[in-house]
């Protein structure tokens, strides 16, 4: 009998031009496959993820700097807390484009509502590099707290992705006062099911110091260098939702909220040195962040307009 398609021998995958694992996004999400977005209420994720679905069919070669390798240019994001109203408005909050020719293949399911057969019928109509599910909480209503039914309903969209080629991002939340503790794949809402299927999980959690900062840290990367996951990458989040990348990274043990703030005068002593001797609110944050306290240049503006 001839073999199906569907096996595949090991001298097929030694010939194969495959030498690493394909990404999308370098070195955070693979190409194929689930991962998952956590972190506590405001801390962005939403924000992070609609801007990430816009550098992708902006035909964009890169996030924050990191690189992106899009195939489709597409992306269907389902949001389940944000209507269509609120939606509008962020995402003319968060692009300084002023038409919105570049945006056709960003498409959106708002609710819940026979979501498995639209997400399907969504797909067969237009390929996706991406499916967006904001938040999980809300399209699973079985128990979170059971591992087996957790990972049974992941299944499926396992199965979706590896149909379709494409990764599905899953945004949902951390316990409560996580961000007292060092941050941890334990501290993921529900069941160790939802963890133990992703092959990827980052969290996104406020600076304990900065409200304008936010760390974003591998949790667990089955195919990510040790290195990448060790520190997180500090990005700042603005007023107007959008990140940027401080090109900074931090020890994960040290990001953890504390009952009492450390006394910040010697840093604002430092920015306003730096600031006489010329220097921008942008390269002061750079030069403090280097010296070993992550600081957001709107955080170095407010403290020397403060002064």
């Amino acid at each position: 009998y001839p073999k199906p398609g569907y096996v595949k021998t090991g001298e097929e995958l030694l010939n194969n031009n495959i030498e690493t694992v394909p990404m999308l996004l370098t070195p955070f999400f693979p190409k194929l496959g689930l991962v998952g977005l956590v972190g506590g209420s405001d801390t962005g994720k939403s924000s992070f993820l609609r801007e990430f679905a816009m550098a992708i069919v902006s035909g964009r070669n890169d996030y924050l700097g990191f690189p992106l390798t899009a195939n489709c240019k597409s992306v269907l994001y389902v949001s389940t807390e944000d209507d269509e109203f609120a939606v509008s408005s962020l995402i003319k909050k968060q692009t300084n484009l002023t038409h919105s020719s570049n945006y056709q293949n960003l498409r959106y399911i708002f609710g819940t509502e026979d979501l498995d057969k639209r997400v399907i019928a969504e797909l067969k109509r237009q390929p996706v590099d991406c499916l967006i599910i904001d938040a999980f909480s809300d399209v699973y209503s079985g128990d979170l707290h059971k591992s087996n039914e957790v990972r049974g309903f992941l299944q499926k969209f396992s199965n979706l992705a590896s149909q379709n080629r494409m990764l599905v991002i899953f945004l949902h939340h951390t316990g409560k006062n996580s961000e007292r503790k060092e941050a941890n794949k334990n501290s993921v809402l529900g069941s160790q099911g939802f963890e133990a299927k992703m092959r990827m999980l980052a969290e996104l959690r406020q600076d304990p110091n900065d409200r304008y900062l936010r760390h974003l840290i591998i949790l667990k990367g089955n195919y990510i260098p040790t290195e990448a996951k060790e520190r997180s990458y500090v990005l700042e989040f603005d007023e107007n939702l959008r990140f940027s990348n401080t090109n900074n990274r931090v020890d994960t043990s040290t990001i953890v909220q504390r009952d009492s703030r450390p006394d910040t005068t010697p840093v604002r002593e430092r920015a306003s040195v730096l600031h006489k001797e010329g220097k921008g609110y942008r390269e002061i944050a750079d030069i403090i962040s280097r010296e070993g306290t992550p600081v957001s240049k709107s955080t170095v503006g407010n403290w020397l307009k403060n002064n």
